[in-house]
């Protein structure tokens, strides 16, 4: 992941940021990537891996994430996210 500060933060997590672009991963896109079919379990799998990595370097740049909590919260609060033991943990 690129440099992250508090600067980029909103543009990587805000409505149309990174997490916007891995919440939006679906069976078709995976098809058309891979040209292969991906069941929604291994989609969710891929989903929710993508979100730890993402979690992981804001942890690791220590940045404000104030400004796009509710962007953060309306997408780890719905599945599959909400069903993983670590993101919850995250969000609360």
């Amino acid at each position: 992941m690129p440099y992250v500060c508090n600067e980029s933060i909103s543009y990587l997590l805000g409505e149309k940021g990174i997490l916007k672009e891995i919440d939006d991963l679906n069976a078709v896109n995976n098809y058309l990537l891979n040209n292969k079919k991906a069941t929604d379990n291994e989609i969710n799998d891929i989903k929710v891996n993508l979100s730890h990595i993402l979690i992981d370097s804001l942890d690791d740049a220590k940045v404000n994430l104030t400004p796009v909590i509710d962007s953060i919260l309306e997408t780890f609060l719905k599945s599959p996210y909400i069903n993983d033991v670590r993101i919850p943990g995250l969000v609360f």
